[in-house]
Protein backbone atom coordinates (compact mmCIF):
# COMPACT_ATOMS: atom_id res chain seq x y z
CA UNK A 1 0.00 0.00 0.00
CA UNK A 2 1.00 3.40 -0.45
CA UNK A 3 0.30 7.20 1.01
CA UNK A 4 0.24 9.89 -1.17
CA UNK A 5 0.17 13.19 0.58
CA UNK A 6 0.13 17.36 -0.60
CA UNK A 7 0.25 19.87 1.74
CA UNK A 8 2.87 22.60 3.16
CA UNK A 9 6.03 21.95 5.08
CA UNK A 10 4.69 19.84 7.54
CA UNK A 11 4.81 16.78 5.02
CA UNK A 12 6.96 17.69 2.56
CA UNK A 13 10.64 18.00 4.19
CA UNK A 14 12.63 18.66 1.15
CA UNK A 15 15.39 17.21 -0.48
CA UNK A 16 18.31 18.52 -2.90
CA UNK A 17 20.68 15.46 -2.78
CA UNK A 18 20.62 14.83 -6.33
CA UNK A 19 20.78 19.13 -7.19
CA UNK A 20 23.79 20.79 -7.87
CA UNK A 21 23.70 23.04 -5.18
CA UNK A 22 25.94 24.62 -2.25
CA UNK A 23 22.72 24.56 0.10
CA UNK A 24 22.55 20.82 1.35
CA UNK A 25 21.55 19.22 3.83
CA UNK A 26 23.31 16.15 4.75
CA UNK A 27 25.23 17.17 7.48
CA UNK A 28 24.55 18.17 11.22
CA UNK A 29 21.98 19.57 12.27
CA UNK A 30 19.87 18.31 10.09
CA UNK A 31 19.10 14.91 10.94
CA UNK A 32 20.16 14.80 14.37
CA UNK A 33 16.94 12.77 15.53
CA UNK A 34 17.15 10.01 13.03
CA UNK A 35 19.62 7.40 14.94
CA UNK A 36 21.87 7.41 11.71
CA UNK A 37 21.92 10.89 11.62
CA UNK A 38 22.11 13.55 8.81
CA UNK A 39 19.46 11.98 5.92
CA UNK A 40 19.83 15.21 3.49
CA UNK A 41 16.31 16.31 4.57
CA UNK A 42 15.58 19.91 5.45
CA UNK A 43 14.30 18.59 9.15
CA UNK A 44 16.10 16.88 12.30
CA UNK A 45 13.32 14.74 12.49
CA UNK A 46 10.24 12.62 11.26
CA UNK A 47 7.40 14.65 9.79
CA UNK A 48 3.59 13.40 10.65
CA UNK A 49 3.38 11.68 7.31
CA UNK A 50 6.53 9.26 8.50
CA UNK A 51 4.71 8.88 12.21
CA UNK A 52 1.61 7.88 9.67
CA UNK A 53 4.04 5.98 7.79
CA UNK A 54 5.35 4.08 10.53
CA UNK A 55 1.82 3.63 12.56
CA UNK A 56 -0.02 2.13 9.11
CA UNK A 57 2.63 -0.26 8.32
CA UNK A 58 2.78 -1.68 12.51
CA UNK A 59 -1.32 -1.96 12.39
CA UNK A 60 -1.32 -3.41 9.37
CA UNK A 61 1.35 -6.38 10.22
CA UNK A 62 -0.01 -6.39 13.45
CA UNK A 63 -3.28 -7.33 11.86
CA UNK A 64 -1.42 -9.82 9.32
CA UNK A 65 -0.16 -11.99 11.93
CA UNK A 66 -3.63 -12.17 13.86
Amino acid sequence: SCFFSFGDSLVDNGNNNNLDTTSKANYRPYGIDFPDGPTGRFTNGRTIIDIVGILSFVILDFSLEL
